[in-house]
């Protein structure tokens, strides 16, 4: 016979399944699952709890959003994607570093080889 726990535990491992998909094929925007539980906490909130964020409810009938293992999947595509943009950032800096360096070289070589000319007698003289 099944139970009201072995339920929602059934249903909660069907979340973590998914959540666990969604994470692995896009990583630009929430899913639906996400968006939903989101929801759902928020007016769980809004509705069962006082003003200073303590629930009347006993912890025991808390359920946590999100399990350790989807934390750290969603810390690890948080971890990802910052460390892509810290990566592009790095990469324009040292472009353009590498641009002004560039500039700085030619303008000294122009610059040696003008002296250089300036200085050599011409027979013409």
């Amino acid at each position: 016979m099944l139970t009201e726990d072995s339920v929602d535990e059934d249903s909660q491992m069907e979340e973590e399944h998914a959540i666990e998909d969604t994470l692995e094929i896009d990583v630009s925007k929430p899913t639906k699952l996400e968006v939903e539980n989101a929801d759902r906490h928020m007016r769980n909130n809004s509705d069962g709890s006082s003003s200073g964020g303590e629930t009347t409810e006993s912890p025991r009938s808390e359920k946590p959003l999100f399990t350790f293992k989807q934390v750290g999947l969603i810390c690890e595509r948080m971890l990802r994607e910052k460390e892509s943009e810290i990566r592009e950032e790095y990469d324009n800096v040292l472009t353009a570093k590498l641009a002004e360096q560039y500039d700085a070289f030619v303008k000294f070589t122009y610059d040696q080889i003008q002296k250089n000319y300036a200085a050599v007698p011409s027979y013409l003289s």
